[in-house]
């Protein structure tokens, strides 16, 4: 099972160390690979750059270097793997924008 909705928004934290996992109203089945790749775009995080400085990152962290990290303390065998399967984890995610309530397409959100 995914959690569907995996990030630092849906963690508990005590003492600034992660102790739980809420709001699951967007699990279900998924590919392992994916929600991990899922959980890597919000915890490592994958943004560019000037991204990260605008949301507070100072210095800028070492996006591969944490990244790798994040993979190793998964277990995954193959690092290579994680690549396509954060490619796959994108085009899902903007699949599912089409069934957001309120979306509609060519116009965005009703209003």
């Amino acid at each position: 099972m995914s959690h569907g909705d995996l990030g630092p928004w849906n963690t508990v934290y005590r003492n600034g160390l992660p102790v739980a996992f809420i709001d699951w109203d967007a699990a279900g089945p998924v590919d392992p690979l994916l929600d991990l790749a899922a959980a890597a775009w919000a915890f490592v995080p994958l943004a560019p750059p000037e991204q990260l400085r605008e949301t507070g990152f100072h210095p800028v962290p070492d996006v591969p270097a944490r990244l790798r990290l994040f993979v190793d303390a998964y277990g995954l065998s193959d690092r290579r793997a994680i690549l396509l399967a954060l490619h796959r984890c994108t085009l899902l995610a903007a699949e599912r924008i089409k069934y957001f309530p309120g979306y509609r397409r060519g116009g965005g959100r009703l209003p």
